[in-house]
């Protein structure tokens, strides 16, 4: 009977028997039997260790022990929680946490844990521990990258183990067009790593996400303006400080404006202003940057946004200096050029264009200036989260006038969320084209499909922007928002192959695509949000219009509560339904995409109250906590 080293082994750690080791032991010839026994005995357990010491050093040598770092050991837990119970409405919420060791301490400390070799799927070693009561532990570093799940220590010293690293933000109980878009009051669209800068010259984000160029991206213009607007409803008035009204002092004379003795043909004076009949500041200097210009010292107020009206009679600028956390001086200057942001090479002056074609016309400057500073520090270094600290406004310290022009209504505030939703809300006013959409101008390829040419339009860039648009008629009542919105409606008749965001799924149910690819992908949360916006034009709108958004949604949603299950994995979401559409693998949402999904549900169970979307959201969110779906 032939062994192999593996069955020896397995049977020498078992305490099983050898039988090909046993025969292979001669019969020894001794005049003394019971010591030939003893010998033969003797000889037997030597095979045995030398068999067993042979084969674990080979193992042994075959795993890099060095590779494994040293890491924290999981700590048991045990946690009572009531299954399948909506985390958001629980009623163990407010209990407390209590810690209950799964073995007695002493099994846990250090000295009694040795290193042992793991084999993982018979595949790779990593070192592992076990304890003398039998309990083994795996290194963190190994779990959360083999499992995609997270942990982190707490300051107390407690370990956080979680299946998802993604949260469910509660939502309001009501939904209407008026009121906040979902939970986008928490995002901060501006100081997403992609974004490039706020431009000066339309007052939205520029992104680099598929052109390192930069562009404006309607989704991305969207949510900024939708985070505002929803700031604004949380937080309310900012707190402000009038520097400049064009009222001057009580004597009459302008406000307290420094005019440098070397600035010769400079001069401020208090007029009104033809066009708007304001009152207002006039002022002359020289425009060059190297120029004194005519300034304005400004006292402590811990205000960090800038507002401002200002018309140029020729070239000209407003440059503000600020003190930042580390303690640097950084002047952002506005300038009258077509360039959107650039910063010189010791980041003490960081320029914003305004664009050259707006002289003679009044531009209304609204800055987030701590944000201003970050990305104009940004552009020549990477930032990581500690750095970005450093770089944060604490102190507005001058605000400096260069060229010829008026001023007015010049302020210094604590946000300027509602500024920038209009401006938002105004780009989409004057960037819809001819087919009432917002084009894309950047190709964009899915696996699996064709790629979308630069001019391509997204539903949930097209249902976005419906939802700003919407809040912005109802907040001001200004038609142009409104007859913009209407526009945004024609794409959703339009089929994806023809230019629109219109697909069919197995020629049976519409849905609106997010990536209008050819063949159809199906994104769950594009749609989704396209739906949305839909909603909320049909709540504001009147006649024919209102007609026409109520046939899309209602179709939307018929397709919806059909197909909904069809992105339900038992263990989390998907992203798309390419895997059904194409054949590939199934694309699996990332937990923040899955939380998004949950956060969707919820909102269109307040919307719809249709019990599917309340018990799918329950149970996704039970995904999170690795409660998976039963199975057979």
């Amino acid at each position: 009977m032939n062994w192999t080293a593996g069955q020896i082994l397995f049977f020498l750690v078992a305490g099983g028997k050898v039988p090909s080791v046993k025969h292979s032991i001669p019969t020894l010839k001794c005049p003394n039997l019971e010591m030939g026994f003893r010998l033969q005995a003797a000889l037997k357990m030597s095979v045995k260790i030398i068999s067993f010491t042979v084969l674990t050093a080979i193992l042994m040598w075959s795993i890099d022990v060095s590779s494994v770092p040293e890491t924290h050991l999981i700590v048991p837990l045990q946690q009572e929680e009531a299954p399948f119970e909506d985390s958001s409405t629980s009623k163990d919420n407010d209990k407390k946490l209590e810690y209950h060791p799964i073995y007695h301490k002493k099994n846990h400390a250090k000295k009694d844990a040795h290193e042992i070799p793991c084999l993982i799927n018979g595949n790779s070693f990593i070192s592992c521990r076990k304890t003398t009561s039998g309990a083994i532990y795996l290194p963190w570093n190994f779990l959360y990258e083999y499992f995609e799940v997270s942990g982190w220590e707490e300051s107390n010293g407690t370990f956080c183990f979680q299946h998802s690293y993604a949260t469910v933000q509660k939502l309001k109980p009501v939904y209407k067009p008026s009121s906040s878009f979902m939970n986008f009051g928490g995002f901060n669209v501006g100081r997403r790593d992609r974004v490039r800068c706020i431009t000066a010259t339309e007052g939205v984000p520029l992104t680099t996400q598929w052109n390192e160029a930069g562009y404006h991206y309607p989704i991305q213009v969207a949510q900024y303006g939708l985070s505002h607007h929803a700031k604004s409803e949380m937080v309310g008035e900012p707190r402000q400080e009038i520097l400049e009204d064009g009222e001057g002092t009580k004597d009459g004379a302008p406000g307290p404006w420094i005019v440098h003795k070397k600035a010769e043909n400079s001069g401020l004076s208090l007029a009104q202003d033809s066009e708007t009949s304001m009152n207002v500041l006039q002022f002359k200097t020289s425009d060059s940057l190297s120029a004194p210009g005519i300034f304005m010292p400004v006292q402590d107020h811990n205000l960090s946004c800038l507002s401002m009206d200002i018309k140029f009679a020729s070239n000209g600028s407003v440059s503000v200096l600020v003190i930042v956390s580390n303690g640097a001086r950084v002047r952002i200057h506005y300038i009258q050029s077509d360039t959107l942001i650039v910063s010189d090479s010791d980041q003490s002056n960081i320029y914003y264009g305004l664009g050259k074609q707006r002289t003679g016309a009044w531009i209304h400057l609204a800055r987030d200036l701590s944000l201003d500073v970050l990305k104009g520090i940004k552009l020549r270094e990477q930032l990581e989260s500690k750095e970005k600290k450093e770089w944060m406004l604490t102190k507005v310290l001058e605000i400096r006038l260069r060229g010829q022009g008026m001023l007015d209504n010049l302020k210094l505030k604590s946000d300027v969320h509602k500024d920038q939703f209009f401006y938002t809300a105004d780009w989409f006013v004057r960037h819809q084209d001819e087919k009432g959409g917002w084009p894309i101008p950047c190709p964009r390829k899915l696996i699996g499909t064709a790629v979308l040419q630069p001019g391509w339009y997204s539903a949930m860039g097209q249902g976005q922007a419906l939802s700003v648009l919407a809040r912005a008629f109802f907040m001001t009542g200004h038609q142009p928002y409104l007859d913009a919105a209407a526009r945004g409606l024609w794409l959703f008749d339009v089929d994806s192959s023809q230019g629109g965001v219109k697909a069919v799924f197995f020629d049976r149910y519409v849905w609106y695509e997010e990536y209008p690819t050819q063949p159809s992908s199906f994104v769950l949360n594009g749609f989704i949000y396209s739906l949305l916006g839909v909603y909320d034009f049909k709540e504001v709108a009147q006649g024919k219009e209102k007609l026409v958004a109520e046939r899309i949604y209602q179709a939307g949603m018929t397709s919806l509560k059909a197909m909904l299950m069809m992105f339900d994995s038992g263990v989390g979401t998907l992203y798309d339904l390419r895997h059904v559409v194409i054949g590939m693998e199934p694309n699996r949402a990332r937990w923040d995409y899955h939380t998004t999904h949950i956060e969707l549900l919820m909102q269109l169970a307040i919307i719809d109250g249709d019990p599917i979307f309340k018990k799918t959201h329950k149970r996704w969110q039970r995904y999170l906590k690795g409660q998976w779906a039963r199975h057979n």
